[in-house]
């Protein structure tokens, strides 16, 4: 059915995908209207902007639209998310993930081709044109729909994301992600591969995942779900079998040069791009200023971390922030969430019933060998209690008796002796 999602125009195209079964839900609906492929493909290929196909022209390589809305649906994206796209070329896939991570998201592009870093800089200039001035067409509409009480109902139910202009574009930069340097780059929540890597780099990209990110990219002849554990380790899910371009690399020319994107730093003009708890902490501290010089202050917060005021989640509060996500993401996956967590706790009690057995077992099995302990101890006790006995009484008889015949002559010798200085009787004492 993927290749059965092709349209005349750009909308088209989208409700192709949603109609085919491709496209699941309203957020990436929302995400495929809103960016326009037109604006990232050659011109030489306008007339293919709209089919589900890929298109190559020299270099420069684009998937086909059902590829990505596969990846999308697999990301579990939301807003102030960041985003790494090893591969970006002009930028499309970019484009799509900045109308769910919003404007103040990180959204990184990272490609080996430096024609295609210009071609994604122009495409992404053209599209934020076009949706900024479709924002503006927006908010004059709705001016006129509030004067009219009755217009309410025909306005259409879009997602908050791809209605108000607060998108991201694809900030792309020239380099190879073969001789990236992960310990000096930041790391993200969501990375997509978008060329045919080896096996090899899924360390890479492990590297380069915050705590509980994604990251999706074709790894040998099969799209490959990386999830990274709270722990540091990760589980590997294949999405479906694929056929890309492999990645590029030119590791082993001299001229290549380390790359990486350095942590950001505070600035007053990168405010808004902070986590709310960040962007909630530093104007409480500013509002107390007058305690410290101001400089000082723009000093410190230069220093920290964005992640620095964020609170410490609990398991649980972790788990309900998940699924509230996956709910918001996908409104009609709550029976299957319920049979999920139902099933995974039956799981749960199955092999929990199962390890108790196996823990009786092995207790019955530790006392039979206890048992079989202490008889062999027993055995080996009596046999050398009854030879230890046997041979004390041959050793001590003999010089027992040779004590008491001495003991006897020398009471027979002390008795003489008495006898004669006894008196004899009449005899005064």
């Amino acid at each position: 059915m993927a290749w059965q999602s092709s349209g005349a125009t750009n909308d088209e195209l989208a409700l192709a995908l949603r109609r085919n079964g491709i496209i699941k839900s309203d957020v990436v609906l929302a995400a495929f209207q809103a960016v326009d492929r037109a604006h990232f493909v050659p011109p030489s290929m306008i007339d293919r902007a709209y089919n589900d196909y890929p298109i190559r022209i020299g270099s420069m390589h684009i998937s086909a639209p059902h590829i990505y809305a596969q990846v999308l649906e697999g990301m579990d994206l939301f807003r102030g998310l960041s985003f790494l796209n090893i591969g970006s070329g002009t930028g499309y896939f970019s484009c799509l993930v900045g109308t769910i991570i919003g404007k103040d998201a990180i959204n990184h592009g990272l490609e080996i081709n430096a024609a295609a870093v210009a071609a994604c800089n122009q495409a992404c200039a053209a599209y934020s044109a076009q949706r900024m001035a479709q924002q503006d067409n927006s908010s004059d509409e709705e001016v006129a729909v509030q004067n009219d009480n009755n217009a309410s109902h025909h306005l259409a139910e879009v997602p908050h994301d791809a209605s108000d202009g607060d998108f991201s574009v694809c900030q792309a930069v020239h380099g190879s992600v073969f001789t990236m340097d992960c310990a000096a780059n930041i790391k993200y929540d969501r990375i997509y591969v978008g060329a045919g890597a080896p096996t090899s780099l899924i360390t890479t990209v492990h590297s380069l995942l915050k705590p509980l990110g994604i990251a999706i990219g074709p790894f040998g002849d099969k799209l490959v779900k990386l999830r990274c554990r709270e722990d540091g380790s990760f589980t590997q899910t294949v999405l479906t079998g694929v056929h890309f371009a492999p990645l590029r690399d030119d590791s082993g020319n001299n001229d290549t040069k380390t790359c990486y994107f350095p942590p950001q730093v505070w600035t007053p003009a990168l405010h808004a791009t902070y986590p709310r708890p960040f962007r909630s902490a530093i104007k409480t501290l500013w509002q107390s200023q007058p305690r410290l010089p101001s400089v000082l202050w723009l000093r410190i917060f230069g220093m920290l971390p964005e992640s620095w005021f964020n609170p410490e989640r609990t398991t649980e509060q972790k788990m309900r922030f998940l699924l509230e996500r996956a709910l918001l993401f996908q409104p009609g996956l709550i029976d299957a969430v319920v049979l999920v967590e139902t099933s995974a706790r039956e799981d749960a009690e199955a092999r929990a019933t199962k390890a108790e057995a196996e823990c009786q077992q092995l207790r019955m099995l530790a006392w039979r060998q206890e048992n079989q302990i202490d008889s062999l101890i027993s055995q080996a006790m009596e046999q050398w209690g009854a030879g230890t006995e046997d041979d004390l009484v041959a050793v001590d008889e003999t010089p027992l008796s040779s004590e008491n015949e001495n003991m006897s002559s020398e009471d027979e010798e002390l008795s003489e002796e008495e006898n004669e200085a006894m008196p004899s009787d009449g005899e005064p004492l």
